[in-house]
């Protein structure tokens, strides 16, 4: 059987009392299989007696790796929150035993199981702030909300970033009572509701048919409002003299009209196929809104 020695300290003169607790139920200490020291000018847990482990200041600050914490917890060290080698959750708030809606965890993008992404997860909101102040008190510079992005502390909705989209289209000419074969390569970009669309299209043989009407297969369909949204365009080795091409693309379209228009008279007329030729280069590029 284990023996217990209380061993008084030769050049101590306080006194060591054991309290029992106001209760009915009695009470055990078991200590570990090891040496530990409990007591010293801030309270602290010695790991294996040779360094201080965890460290409890009067004013209830823990330290893990510190012996002198200034905050409710103060690691000196690296934390690490992994249950298993790819995921891991800080969470922060809520009551005891909630659902974890605030928190930063690694995993697969937007997903708790096994992946490589950080992952910011905010119930309302997650806000960004940089100035030289205190924590809670500096200037927010950006926010994300389930509408988008904001910026400088603007909240609006209508006034969120919600997309930012790079691709690839192409131009389809549909003249009538015909075709018009060439190379076509579009490109665009959307951010929010504003689209800007250009493209490139080299004709390998004239066009046939009466005339054209548009361009068409553009990526988002324009706003549905009274709106008409101007292009600008390069035209070579088509048209004809005094004449410009001019455009255009109406509400709730996906292509662009297209007319001749006379720069001395201001009339307008049709861009027809016999103003083209094998080696007709156009170029253009056109920006407009989406619903």
């Amino acid at each position: 059987m284990s023996k217990v020695k209380i061993q008084g300290n030769a050049s101590g003169t306080g006194v060591l009392t054991v309290t029992a607790p106001n209760t009915s139920t009695d009470r055990t200490i078991t200590l570990p299989d090891e040496s530990v020291t409990l007591g010293a000018a801030t309270p602290s847990i010695d790991d294996n007696g040779d360094a201080t482990a965890i460290t409890i200041n009067s004013s209830e600050q823990v330290g893990i790796g510190t012996t002198s914490p200034n905050e409710t917890l103060r690691v000196g060290g690296t934390v690490k929150i992994a249950p298993t080698n790819q995921t891991g959750t800080l969470a922060f708030g809520g009551t005891d035993n909630s659902n974890v809606h605030v928190g930063i965890f690694r995993g697969a993008a937007n997903s708790l199981s096994a992946g490589n992404s950080l992952n910011l997860a905010g119930y309302s909101s997650i806000t960004f702030s940089a100035s030289a102040a205190l924590v809670g008190s500096q200037t927010e510079r950006m926010r994300v909300t389930s509408d988008g992005l904001t910026f400088n502390g603007d909240t609006a909705a209508a006034n969120a970033l919600d997309d930012y989209e790079e691709g690839n289209w192409t131009p389809t000419w549909s003249p009538t009572g015909g075709s018009w074969s060439g190379t076509g390569v579009g490109k665009y970009t959307k951010i929010g509701r504003q689209v800007t669309a250009s493209f490139n299209w080299i004709a390998s043989a004239q066009a046939t048919g009466t005339k054209f009407n548009s361009v068409g297969g553009l990526p988002f369909t324009s706003l549905n409002e009274t709106t008409r949204y101007p292009a600008t365009v390069s035209l070579n080795n088509a048209g004809y003299a005094d004449h410009i091409l001019m455009p255009t693309m109406s509400a709730n379209s996906t292509s662009i009209n297209l007319q001749m228009q006379s720069q001395s008279t201001g009339s307008h007329g049709e861009f027809t196929p016999s103003m083209t030729t094998s080696s007709t280069e156009i170029s253009l590029t056109i920006t407009y809104m989406t619903a």
